[in-house]
């Protein structure tokens, strides 16, 4: 079955890299190390102004499996739809430019997917800071489960499935229907929000198959006060979602906004913020109207408890 598999199945993998010039050969050399080699790459450069863009067209002429297209700067969002709409393949996956496969990622994924019938198969990952490396694995025991739409969200909810789309293997029907939001950070939980709904199964198999390398001068820790309201918006949206569905996990959902909101307000008392005064009221009433929800306080840290009862 595998053989078969690697003779017709075309996996396409996305790489979005933006001024990525230290760590995209890093990245794409994972990908051409795979064990399963049916594979197209589409790096989607989104204007760099280092060297990104000569890395790239030196790697191409190397394989011919690499396909380049360069964007003007977008950002990420736009970097992975036009890697959507250019793909042919009948899977689609995706890798940060500076992160990479275990060489085994699409062989393992591929037969996790098919096998199994699923929408989407899942894997572990690696999380590797400067001094130490955290296992993420979605699959405590046991070598593989298929997860129905509503098992799946509740794992969602509780945080023991994530909601990054690069440890994730899609079948190309589930993602046309999708597109990232245009103009958001935190746009896998956004897209997570939206996938979750259309699935019918989820294969998870006990396999850490990337390696997630914690860059501090990225995005995500920045923490700007824009990047995180449009985490808040993601969560948000989340607890909108599904707070009545599954009222027993109401405690997780509303954990995520209730800190995002909480550091935003303190932020603003302290040095002022960039929000405009919709956002800023916004958290206002969010926050006012947990004041005296029981459920609000039960996985918040204390500090977290405090404001919110004092608030």
């Amino acid at each position: 079955m595998v053989n078969r598999l690697n003779d017709v199945t075309l996996i396409s993998v996305i790489i979005p890299a933006y001024n990525a010039e230290k760590y995209l050969a890093r990245a794409v050399n994972s990908v051409l190390a795979q064990t399963y080699s049916n594979f197209e790459l589409l790096i989607i450069d989104d204007g760099s102004t280092d060297q990104t863009l000569s890395i790239c067209e030196s790697l191409r002429q190397n394989d011919a499996r690499i396909k380049f297209v360069k964007n003007k700067h977008e950002g990420l969002v736009n970097s992975r739809n036009t890697g959507i709409s250019l793909s042919k393949g009948e899977y689609i996956t995706f890798l940060d430019s500076d992160d990479e496969y275990e060489p085994e990622f699409l062989h393992k994924m591929l037969i996790g997917i098919t096998e199994n019938k699923s929408d989407i198969c899942i894997c572990g990952y690696v999380s590797i800071y400067r001094d130490y490396n955290e296992i993420n694995n979605c699959l405590k025991d046991g070598e593989h489960k298929v997860y129905n739409r509503e098992q799946l969200t509740k794992l969602l909810l509780k945080g023991e499935v994530s909601s990054h789309f690069w440890n994730k293997i899609y079948s190309r029907k589930i993602i046309d229907v999708l597109h990232y939001p245009k103009e958001k950070y935190y746009e896998d939980v956004f897209m997570m929000n939206n996938l979750i709904q259309k699935i019918n199964s989820a294969a998870a198999i006990s396999y850490i198959g990337v390696k997630y390398y914690q860059n501090n001068s990225s995005i995500v820790h920045q923490k700007k006060d824009k990047i995180e309201m449009d985490g808040f918006d993601a969560f948000y949206e989340r607890m909108l979602l599904f707070r009545t569905e599954y009222p027993e996990y109401e405690n997780y959902l509303l954990k995520i906004p209730i800190e995002i909101a909480i550091r935003l307000i303190v932020r603003k008392a302290i040095r002022g913020t960039e929000l405009n005064r919709e956002q800023f009221n916004k958290l206002k009433i969010f926050l006012k109207e947990q004041r005296f929800n029981k459920k609000a306080y039960s996985k918040l840290k204390f500090k977290y408890k405090l404001i919110l009862f004092l608030w």
